[in-house]
């Protein structure tokens, strides 16, 4: 038997949500309330429309504009059980959430209050993995979230909730019950894609080295006869050295102002030619290039071992090549040079992000939804119906499948599918649309998608 198909295009500018004035007004009594996302799209499609038995449904075009914060109204739901009473509880705070921190204070006001007591504390624990070796490297790039009740009395957390912060948390939406203390899975740190954390144990009055607590701080210099340049304060310590003990950069700029002007102190002392030393960032590649005046042969490093030196007196950790697009190598005789990949910062931080086009079409047909894996072992199931690389929909390009049933899903066993297979007249036949990030992030009320799928009978 042939299959036919009918084609179809959605896009939520067209949507009969009203808008939701109380989320910019906080002193509306109704402020924070769930409500239905403008992102999101019901279609209502005529009783008459396929001339046989649906069968599948595929993509095949996706475009879309999306605005992407951490926190907002798409993901700031859960409820808890405590004491025999249970309560949902929607996060509205009045100040920007910026970090885990941010996030992590909002919940613990806002679960203390709504339980009437001062019992529960959230913590957001950093986790460092070191690797030893000659080149030490390490990395931060991992939390979790703890919540706890100080007075060990059990209670239940609650994350299978419209508009869930379950998976932001590192819980998914998954229950958890009967303890005095639940603790999410390790997850990134989303506030790296606002914010670019240094410390470096070097940066102060009493210099400290071979510190595994050091990181995204430093960078040898090399000379145009490929000698490394030590640096004019410790000869332990790397060339470039980021003057921030603990602190925070927030912009490509302000790394490019940091190590130029770092650079530019040596200019005089190992090149005749007195080149002046240009750091540049190209938001569209996401690369950093170091270029000077005089076109002389310079080199950078990431590899800080020196064996005239004691090992506790070694620079080993906090390279920045990762943060500037290199490997953690040596570049030397180089007139100009530009990272060899995306630099590793703010939204390019990790891998892997995803955006889930989620629908009630598989609600019955789980064997398609896509299976999230949590670091705890936990697979988590989404009403995906298809699931797109953020990477593929840069720069608001059209998104096309590679090939013909790369995202062909199976609904017969839809609500939708019963409704005209079984010839009903009475019921509408909708189809609801949403969209999810893997990390659990918000997309904003401004942001735009239009998607064609098609549907087989």
């Amino acid at each position: 038997m042939s299959t036919d198909s009918r084609t179809f295009l959605v896009n939520n500018s067209y949507t009969d949500t009203d808008p939701p004035d109380y989320m910019v007004n906080p002193s509306d009594p109704s402020f924070g309330k769930q409500f239905k996302s403008p992102l999101d799209l019901t279609i209502t499609l005529p009783n008459s429309i396929f001339s046989g038995t649906i069968k599948a449904i595929n993509l095949v075009s996706f475009e879309c504009d999306l605005e992407i914060d951490t926190f907002g109204h798409s993901n700031n739901t859960f409820s808890i059980r405590y004491l025999e009473q249970e309560k949902t509880i929607i996060l509205s705070p009045d100040y920007e959430i910026y970090s885990a921190i941010d996030i992590a204070y909002a919940l613990e006001n806002a679960i203390n209050f709504e339980l009437g007591t001062t019992a529960f504390v959230v913590l957001v624990p950093g986790l460092m993995f070191a690797e030893t070796g000659i080149n030490h490297t390490n990395t931060i790039s991992a939390i979790q979230f703890v919540i706890r009740n100080t007075e060990h009395i059990r209670f239940d957390l609650i994350f299978d909730v419209p508009n869930s912060i379950g998976p932001l948390l590192g819980f998914g939406t998954m229950t958890y019950t009967n303890n005095v203390e639940h603790i999410g899975g390790n997850i990134p740190d989303f506030s790296l894609y606002k914010t670019l954390i240094i410390r470096n144990s070097a940066a102060t009055d009493f210099p400290s080295f071979n510190i595994e607590s050091d990181i995204n701080c430093k960078m040898d210099l090399y000379d145009k006869e490929g000698n490394q340049i030590p640096n004019h304060f410790d000869e332990c310590d790397a060339t470039i050295s980021m003057p921030i003990t603990d602190g925070e950069i927030h912009n490509p700029q302000e790394i490019c102002i940091y190590i130029q002007g770092q650079i530019n102190e040596y200019y005089t002392s190992y090149w005749e030619e007195s080149p002046t030393f240009t750091v540049t960032f190209d938001i569209h590649t996401f690369k950093f290039t170091i270029t000077n005046d005089k076109e002389v042969k310079f080199g950078i490093g990431f590899r800080f071992f020196k064996p005239h030196l004691e090992l506790t007196r070694q620079n080993q950790y906090g390279s920045l090549h990762k943060v500037l697009g290199f490997e953690k190598k040596i570049y030397l005789n180089y007139t100009s040079i530009t990272s060899i990949r995306p630099a590793g910062i703010f939204e390019n931080s990790f891998v892997g992000e995803t955006l889930f086009i989620c629908s009630d079409l598989i609600s019955q047909n789980f064997d398609a939804s896509i299976g999230l894996v949590q670091s705890k072992g936990q697979m988590i199931l989404k009403e995906s119906l298809f699931s797109i690389p953020m990477k593929s929909l840069e720069n608001r390009q059209l998104y096309k499948p590679q090939s013909e049933n790369e995202h062909r899903v199976r609904i017969h066993s839809s609500r939708l599918a019963k409704l005209y297979n079984e010839n009903d007249t009475t019921n509408e036949k909708q189809i609801s649309f949403s969209l999810q990030l893997a990390s659990g992030r918000h997309i904003t009320l401004d942001s735009q998608w239009a998607m064609k799928f098609a549907i087989e009978y």
